[in-house]
């Protein structure tokens, strides 16, 4: 094995994620355990759907950590209404 301690690390590494896909203990795929290592990770709504279940579990955050009388849950409310409106 080469000295050099990248190199070393890097076979570790490996080492450490082919023994996670082999275990068995776990179903898991390389692009899984890539997605779970990842430093950046965005989620950005491409369709109308998305933008709506993600608004919507945004409102039910908020309405459950703030509480149904918080000025910005009040608010929240009156968007999400003129929303599904069709406004």
């Amino acid at each position: 094995m080469d000295e050099n301690a990248k190199h070393q690390q890097s076979n570790i590494e490996v080492a450490r994620l082919y023994g996670l896909l082999t275990s068995g203990d776990a179903t898991c795929s390389l692009k899984d355990l890539e997605a779970l290592t990842a430093k950046e990770v965005r989620s950005v709504p491409v369709t109308y759907w998305e933008l709506e279940s993600n608004l919507g579990m945004f409102g039910n955050l908020i309405h459950v950590v703030l509480g149904s009388t918080h000025p910005l849950v009040t608010a929240y409310r009156e968007f999400w209404t003129l929303m599904r409106s069709g406004l």
